[in-house]
């Protein structure tokens, strides 16, 4: 990325002290993983983010870090906080339907009970158990699903009030867009606000928070919007005013900053939605007149998977869906030629939850939702994001960063606190750390 650079700056502004990282009897490097919610590398090129790109100019960069199946958010901070892939973490969205064909909830009835869903270690656990202090700041309350162990864990509908969640989806408020912009961005500034209560009452050693106006910007406005561009920008400001409280709340520490995303997005159709929520957008007209019994979850927009309640109709129910306009591409388990791939391949198998069938919708179309920004299939647009390491002296400017999943960012932060454990090292992801 070319304005890279010309990054290459010291970073004593915006709070970031190396100096401590090398005197002794200091308290070691805390580390913030900073997510930027649907977050473009393509958009971060052309958008005006002084903060991000001093990180990105002196620490490890790369613009083609991988989001993991499906590329929604609250898998993906399922995968992050515990090094794992759907088919060993489980979470494979908000709700899906078990063997019985019975709907189960990965969100409730609280984020708290359903942390209990998640069957693997999670970061959060193995840090408190080595006498770190750890948090977890969600926006939108579902991140908080793999935030098990954590000591704080603030966010969600409680932290915001009904003038901003109830509008959080809403194009434009009081008749006014650029209204609607201005309440998404202050969910950036309450969160972060949130995040400055609790540093001034007690020390973290490790924190997630997750910047997600980005997200809800992206979808209503689309990614190729001028609001999506200004959204990270102003994103930009939320993340240096966090390097800015950890340096006033403790300032004779150095910290370690990690800048990630949970998934890319891609521009749709908003003018052709296919099942719409306000009709049913859990069943499929051709296989309901078919008489098979379904049920479909989006993921994201531009991945559903479909249950099917007698598995022996997955034939019948294969064909039926390959021949839909909206349909792109169809994963399965079931050995049908024509398959675009396996579930196990796209890592989503996990035994009890997955679908029959994983399917990836056609850009032209938006599902269930009349949005221009989708995002949760495998294309690049929605796989391919952005990462930042900010940590001299354990990841080089230098480093080959490229191709780092969602899943290495757990192990690298153990790594960066100087945790080891048998339980990061069972995870799936490796340790961004020490590399040449």
């Amino acid at each position: 990325m070319l304005k890279h650079l010309f990054c290459a700056v010291m970073l004593l502004a915006a709070g970031i002290n190396h100096a401590a990282e090398c005197s002794s009897g200091e308290p070691a490097p805390g580390v913030a993983l900073i997510v930027i919610d649907g977050f473009r590398p393509d958009k971060f090129e052309a958008a005006d983010t002084p903060f991000l790109d001093r990180l990105a100019g002196e620490g490890a960069f790369t613009d083609r870090a991988r989001s993991v199946n499906p590329t929604i958010t609250r898998v993906n901070f399922v995968t992050m906080s515990t090094g794992t892939h759907v088919d060993r973490h489980g979470v494979v969205g908000g709700a899906y339907r078990d063997a019985d064909f019975a709907e189960r909830r990965t969100d409730g009835p609280t984020y708290r009970e359903a942390q209990d869903m998640v069957p693997v270690p999670t970061l959060f656990e193995i840090l408190e158990d080595h006498g770190f202090r750890t948090g977890m700041f969600a926006m939108k309350g579902y991140e908080l699903v793999g935030a098990r162990g954590a000591s704080v864990q603030v966010g969600g509908r409680d932290l915001y009030p009904d003038e901003i969640w109830s509008y959080r989806y809403t194009l434009s408020v009081e008749g006014s867009a650029e209204e609607g912009l201005r309440r998404r961005l202050k969910m950036n500034d309450l969160l972060v606000d949130a995040l400055g209560e609790v540093l001034a009452g007690e020390t973290l050693d490790f924190f997630i928070i997750n910047l997600g106006a980005t997200d809800y910007v992206g979808h209503i406005h689309g990614p190729e919007s001028d609001a999506y561009i200004r959204v990270l920008e102003a994103t930009d400001s939320h993340a240096s005013r966090i390097a800015q409280l950890l340096s006033e709340n403790d300032p004779g520490r150095s910290w370690r900053f990690i800048i990630a995303s949970d998934h890319g997005f891609t521009q749709t159709n908003e003018e052709q939605v296919v099942l719409p929520v306000e009709v049913d957008p859990h069943n499929i007209p051709e296989l309901a007149d078919a008489g098979i019994e379904h049920k479909l979850y989006e993921r994201g927009g531009r991945a559903a998977e479909v249950y099917l309640k007698d598995r022996d109709t997955h034939g019948k129910a294969f064909e039926i869906l390959s021949a839909l306009a909206w349909v792109d591409r169809i994963y399965t388990e079931h050995d049908i030629g024509g398959r675009a791939g396996t579930l196990s391949e796209l890592k989503v198998l996990y035994p009890g939850r997955h679908g029959d069938f994983y399917i990836m919708t056609d850009p032209s179309y938006a599902l269930n939702f009349a949005n221009p920004g989708q995002h949760g299939s495998n294309d690049e647009s929605d796989v391919r994001i952005p990462l930042i390491i900010h940590a001299p002296g354990r990841v080089p400017s230098n480093a080959d960063i490229d191709n780092a999943s969602n899943a290495d960012l757990a192990p690298t932060i153990a790594g960066l606190l100087g945790v080891e454990d048998d339980r990061i090292r069972a995870m799936d992801g490796r340790a961004l750390i020490d590399l040449k």
